[in-house]
């Protein structure tokens, strides 16, 4: 089963892999990074 997942993997990115590219690099871009929680201050994060 994994043989077949890291082949299905090489076959997708040899067909899709720049446009792949592109939308992880448009989607990383296009958002504001947000702010990690602090998990240890002891306030409701909402």
């Amino acid at each position: 089963m994994i043989e077949f997942m890291n082949q299905l993997r090489e076959v997708l990115l040899q067909a899709y892999g720049d446009e792949i590219t592109a939308m992880l690099q448009q989607a990383t871009t296009q958002h504001e990074p947000a702010e990690p929680l602090d998990l240890f201050s002891g306030e409701e994060p909402f």
